[in-house]
């Protein structure tokens, strides 16, 4: 069932095939049954669904149009595959991207990798890709081989399994010189990389958020912390609106969707749903979920708040 996107855009959940208006909770039906989508900039107007054809809805009515295959082409280019932490749009731009602001990055032999998320950045074919630098750095030559690198502000931060532990290490990828990453013993497990360049780690039963430059660390608790995902999105850092990164936390029972407040450094958990599949994030307090992959639901972060849109039941 397509629900509204954060522009007021069809978002598929599942079947049967349903539009939710998000502002006012109000259901209808469509014909279908849509199966797959592939979703388009937030920005644009149309929105392509594939199930037995293909079908594009215009993000604004919902009503069914029929673009040109040039139309879509075009629309699909313009399509951002990452935004920055400051929100800058990173669009696929001839034989690489283009940053909001000017910056051009070249993926020569490359261009046509779809790249995987590497850090704050991708590493495409035999590229890594640096949004924050605006340049791709040749993987061959690196002096990485074994390590596996998360692309962050400043240096990056690699590691590798090596002797029965984790071996970290800090890589500037302009000089090419390595030095010891700080706060980082060889027992601790990454988890995922924060948008200042800290990093979330597992120490024992803990989650420590840790400063790989300086070693300083916060204690988050025990519950472990991944990266959000919007299926069917390509993969990558889950913000709000505004920039706020948004994260699971996994306790041993359940999970919630939790955001992350930089300012305090504490999560805001959307307490009322556990273990629930994020849809779209609506703005800074509220999101949009499947719960029990039957009841599309509105929650809000830091809060018990539940509001059912739609359910199979």
């Amino acid at each position: 069932m397509p629900g509204k996107g954060l522009n007021g855009r069809p978002r598929l959940v599942g079947a049967p095939s349903v539009i939710v208006d998000l502002s006012s909770g109000r259901v209808r039906e469509v014909e279908g049954p849509l199966r797959a989508y592939r979703d388009t900039d937030p920005a644009l107007p149309q929105y392509l669904v594939r199930g037995p054809g293909a079908v594009i809805l215009d993000g604004r009515t919902a009503e069914k149009i029929r673009p040109s295959k040039a139309q879509v082409q075009a629309a699909l280019k313009t399509a951002p595959r990452w935004r920055t932490p400051d929100g800058r749009a990173v669009l696929r731009s001839g034989k690489g991207f283009s940053i909001a602001g000017g910056a051009r990055i070249d993926l020569g032999r490359w261009a046509t990798s779809h790249g995987w998320p590497c850090g704050l950045g991708l590493r495409a074919g035999g590229l890594y890709v640096d949004f924050s630098r605006g340049r791709a750095y040749p993987r061959r030559g690196s002096d990485l081989r074994g390590f596996f690198a998360l692309i962050r502000p400043g240096r990056w931060l690699i590691h590798r399994y090596h002797g029965g532990g984790v071996e970290w290490g800090l890589f500037d990828p302009d000089t090419g010189a390595r030095a010891p990453a700080q706060g980082l013993s060889r027992k601790d497990q990454f988890v995922v990389l924060h948008d200042d360049g800290r990093v979330f780690l597992r120490r024992g039963k803990r989650t420590l958020l840790v400063d790989p430059e300086s070693g300083a660390f916060r204690d988050c608790g025990r519950a472990v912390v991944f990266g959000a995902v919007v299926p069917d999105r390509f993969p990558g850092p889950v913000r709000t609106p505004g920039g706020a990164r948004v994260y699971v936390q996994q306790t041993e029972t359940h999970t919630v969707l939790a955001r992350f407040d930089d300012k305090t450094e504490t999560f805001h958990a959307a307490r009322a749903v556990r273990s629930a599949m994020l849809i779209a994030l609506l703005d800074e307090e509220r999101a949009l979920v499947l719960a029990k992959g039957r009841t599309v639901a509105r929650v809000r972060f830091d809060s018990d708040e539940y509001e059912v849109l739609f359910s199979l039941d």
